[in-house]
């Protein structure tokens, strides 16, 4: 079985990152791994690939991607869903109903949306608030 997955993560991070989303007068970061002490962030995670039935001609992988939005709060009074929600919607404009370019000659249904949910965390210095995306995408390779 061919592999697709690398192809997959580089459109996708090229697509959030290019141009970059605005966050606070910045850019909000992505990643696949986060580093220590990371506050607001977008990370790339928890990939899915279950390979088709295809035809003949074409192999296919039915693939779920994981993007978790993370903006971190020093005081409890000021903890808001509204940030999380806001770069949702950036992200969801960016992606939904898009084919992004593999290369490789493989190929992506239009991206949807298989699951969206919103948690909170804490540790002793700041309050989190995650907005949770499922994307649900099929790759399609010539054999």
């Amino acid at each position: 079985m061919f592999d697709p997955q690398s192809a997959i993560n580089t459109a996708l991070y090229a697509a959030l990152t290019t141009p970059p989303i605005p966050f606070e007068g910045t850019a909000l970061p992505v990643y696949a791994h986060v580093p220590r002490n990371a506050d607001d962030y977008l990370l790339i995670s928890q990939p899915t690939l279950v390979e088709g039935l295809g035809f003949a001609a074409c192999a296919s992988w039915d693939c779920t991607m994981l993007l978790s939005i993370y903006t971190g709060f020093a005081d409890e009074e000021t903890v808001s869903e509204s940030f999380a929600y806001a770069l949702s919607n950036e992200v969801l404009m960016r992606l939904l109903g898009q084919r992004l370019a593999l290369g490789g000659g493989l190929q992506m249904s239009p991206i949807t949306v298989a699951l969206a949910t919103t948690t909170q965390t804490s540790d002793s210095d700041k309050v989190y608030v995650a907005r949770i995306l499922r994307l649900r995408f099929t790759v399609y390779a010539e054999r």
